[in-house]
């Protein structure tokens, strides 16, 4: 008995692609943020943004674990998560689900930053801002799914 996987390139295929590249950004700007933070090394910063400040503020952990550390844990998960939604339709849903408590988390970490903390740092926006992108295109990518 032989199993053949057939992959037909389309609209699903090229939004779980691009959901692939974001999250390998997210997952490596995590992975950098985490790395500054355990070698204790300054972060290259733009002007005007004081990341040290948001990195080192009374939210930048929950229950001890550094926030982007448990970012790159759930990028990590979520990129396998979209790998297996290539071959099982299902587990679109899942990513939606798991994309939408990333959604939540990134809004409520914006709002920690202009609102509590009083100041924002850039690599946290732009991983911010990109996991609701992800979410965005995971919700059309199970439009599309369903309308198969």
């Amino acid at each position: 008995m032989k199993i053949k996987l057939e992959i037909k390139p389309d609209k699903k295929n090229f939004l779980l692609n691009i959901i692939l590249f974001l999250i390998v950004i997210n997952a490596l700007v995590s992975f950098y943020l985490y790395l500054s933070e355990l070698e204790n090394q300054p972060i290259i910063c733009v002007p005007n943004s004081s990341c040290i400040k948001v990195l080192k503020s009374e939210y930048s952990q929950i229950y001890g674990m550094s926030i982007s550390l448990l970012g790159f844990i759930y990028f990590i998960f979520l990129f396998l998560l979209t790998l297996v939604a290539f071959v099982n339709k299902d587990f679109i849903s899942a990513g939606v689900i798991f994309s939408f408590l990333g959604f939540i988390f990134s809004i409520y970490l914006i709002y920690l930053q202009f609102n509590v903390i009083k100041d924002y740092c850039v690599y946290c926006l732009i991983v911010d801002s990109v996991t609701i992108v992800i979410f965005l295109l995971y919700l059309i990518t199970v439009i599309l799914v369903n309308k198969i």
